[in-house]
C-alpha cells in the first residue's frame, strides 16, 4: 500500500446541525488519521462520509472505532469496491453502511435525526 501523501492534506469538514453531528473525512489516508486520533478532538459522530473510498490502512479501524458512525457512506464502484476490513470496522461499530456505487445517497436533517435515500 502506498500512501499519497496530498492525500492527507485533504479537507475535513465536520458539521453539527441541531443535535446531528456528521463527519465528512474526504481522502485522508493514515497519517492524517493518526493525527486527528491523537488530537483529542475526535468524537462520536451520526454519520461519517469514509475516507478513501473505504481503502484500509494502518488506523482505519481505530478512526471508525473513534467516530463511532450510526450511519456511513462510501465513494465507490463495482470496479473499485472498498476494502472487506474497512466494511468489517463498520460492521463492528454498528455503522448502517451505503455504497455509492447502489446509488446516489442523499442525507436530509431537521437537526434531531439524518433520514437518507439511496
Amino acid at each position: 500500500y502506498i500512501q499519497r501523501q496530498d492525500e492527507n492534506a485533504s479537507i475535513i469538514v465536520s458539521l453539527t446541525h441541531g443535535d446531528v453531528k456528521m463527519l465528512f473525512a474526504s481522502s485522508i489516508q493514515s497519517e492524517r488519521m493518526y493525527e486527528m486520533l491523537n488530537s483529542g478532538e475526535l468524537g462520536k459522530y451520526d454519520y461519517l462520509k469514509v475516507p478513501n473510498f473505504g481503502l484500509v490502512n494502518n488506523n482505519t479501524a481505530a478512526f471508525i472505532a473513534a467516530v463511532s458512525p450510526k450511519i456511513a457512506s462510501i465513494s465507490c464502484s463495482d470496479k473499485n469496491p472498498p476494502d472487506q476490513q474497512t466494511l468489517d470496522a463498520l460492521q463492528t461499530a454498528g455503522t448502517t453502511v451505503y455504497l455509492t456505487k447502489n446509488g446516489n445517497v442523499k442525507l436530509t436533517s431537521d437537526g434531531k435525526a439524518i433520514e437518507v435515500k439511496q
